[in-house]
């Protein structure tokens, strides 16, 4: 199994202990009770970016809990039952705050306009794929942006952060395969800016940001 982009959830076999490449977490507590009881009840986990110390293929995963607790393991993929499907914004409208809504069906038409993807993660997926109460009138919406290679994507990131209301939109630019950057700190265009990917963020020329969407 390749490694799955940041963000995205699984689901563990109910072997998945015996594929746990740091076992030492599983003899701390209070992390190893509140780890395996999740795990257990086939509960989602997401995959973090990876360190660079962690084994060739593994998978850093990572749990939140409503109370804002987080915790993490490393697996080998033989742990993994399932990836799940990516949650698209508009999947998700049902799991958010009355107050949200209007700000939800604005951003749906930007990106309609401007040939935007958006998929969430944060507090509103783990909402969404637990039933829990992760979410709070002051809570971010979390948002994976994919755009057509057509896209101008500064326009497109200015439209996107000119909706006003509730709640504030946290966007990340994904790149194909290569982790993502804050769209908008891209919005601003600076020389550098942080790509947060597997193996640990690096600084990269916004620019070359910019030909990697044309490339895509």
């Amino acid at each position: 199994m390749i490694r799955p982009d940041r963000h995205r959830f699984i689901l563990l076999s109910r072997a998945w202990r015996d594929h746990v490449v740091e076992p030492t977490i599983l003899a701390q507590e209070p992390a190893a009770g509140m780890i395996e009881d999740w795990i257990d009840a086939g509960r989602p986990l997401v995959v973090a970016a990876s360190a660079k110390c962690d084994p060739s293929g593994s998978i850093r995963l990572g749990i939140a809990t409503p109370d804002k607790r987080r915790f993490g393991i490393v697996t080998s993929p033989a742990a993994v039952d399932r990836l799940l499907p990516e949650l698209g914004l508009e999947a998700v409208v049902a799991s958010t705050p009355l107050s949200w809504r209007n700000k939800i069906a604005q951003t749906l038409e930007v990106a309609a306009q401007q040939r935007l993807t958006l998929t969430v993660f944060g507090s509103v997926a783990w909402a969404h794929l637990t039933g829990e109460p992760y979410l709070r009138e002051s809570s971010d919406l979390d948002l994976a942006v994919m755009c057509h290679s057509a896209t101008n994507i500064v326009e497109a990131a200015n439209a996107l952060l000119s909706i006003e209301g509730s709640p504030r939109l946290d966007p990340e630019l994904c790149l194909s395969g290569c982790g993502g950057v804050n769209l908008k700190e891209l919005a601003m265009m600076p020389d550098h800016i942080l790509l947060k990917r597997h193996g640990g963020p690096m600084m990269i020329a916004a620019s070359a940001v910019i030909r990697a969407l044309a490339s895509q």
